[in-house]
């Protein structure tokens, strides 16, 4: 579409038509082609929302198998590595294993600070957790499905934004503890190095020019909140 609309000398015009209900990944693409005339800022969401697909293999969209990490993302724990093989011994471990947890939960993003949302989720009595500190007035929420649905209603109907993502997991919450055990015998020999660069933890919140990227650092990692807005 977009290398198909424009081409020529004279104005152009494309018409977009949709059959309802639309969802939130439908209403988001036409949403982004509306407000949008830059092909390169089309595509770069387009990435966002489709997924990248497989890197070796014949997928062109979606999650990729290597699940929750991201080589390029993750460049980090390369440089925080001793070898090769314990930084990918990290990734893999992450990914497997959060896997596991998959249609336990879900998640939801809202307009709150974390205090304000975890007030409002003690004085509903829900089985969810604030999972990230995205900005002062913006944070994650997990934990159980019909708990995270419950709280998004709520916050809508007080006024306050809030979606909920489209995942079946529930990160940085209780229902991460049933992967606890292995994750730490299975990254318990470990081997980091001090590190070149000084490290922001999205885990601490902090900045250090020696973390310990350790079993107990990885399994924090995945149960607690993530503190971006603090390490930023």
């Amino acid at each position: 579409l977009r290398g198909r609309v424009g081409r020529g000398s004279e104005a152009s015009v494309c018409i977009l038509l949709y059959q309802g209900p639309l969802g939130e990944t439908a209403r988001g693409r036409l949403k982004i082609i509306y407000e949008h005339t830059d092909g390169f800022e089309i595509a770069r969401h387009d990435l966002r929302i489709r997924g990248p697909g497989e890197l070796l293999g014949a997928r062109q969209s979606g999650v990729p198998m290597l699940r929750f990490a991201d080589l390029s993302a993750d460049i980090a724990l390369l440089e925080q590595a001793r070898t090769l093989d314990d930084a990918i011994k990290v990734l893999i471990a992450r990914s497997r294993l959060q896997y596991r947890t998959h249609g336990s939960g879900r998640m939801a993003v809202c307009n709150l600070s974390a205090d304000q949302a975890r007030a409002r989720i003690d004085a509903l009595g829900l089985r969810i957790e604030v999972a990230a500190a995205n900005t002062a007035k913006s944070v994650t929420v997990s934990g159980d499905p019909d708990a995270v649905a419950a709280f998004v209603a709520d916050a809508k109907a007080s006024g306050v934004h809030a979606t909920a993502l489209d995942l079946e997991y529930g990160f940085h919450s209780h229902l991460m503890a049933p992967i606890e055990g292995d994750l730490r015998s299975t990254l318990a020999d470990l081997r980091v190095s001090p590190a070149t660069t000084p490290f922001a933890s999205t885990v601490d919140g902090t900045v250090s020019s020696a973390p310990a990227l350790d079993a107990d650092y990885w399994w924090r990692n995945i149960r607690e909140p993530v503190a971006f807005e603090p390490a930023v």
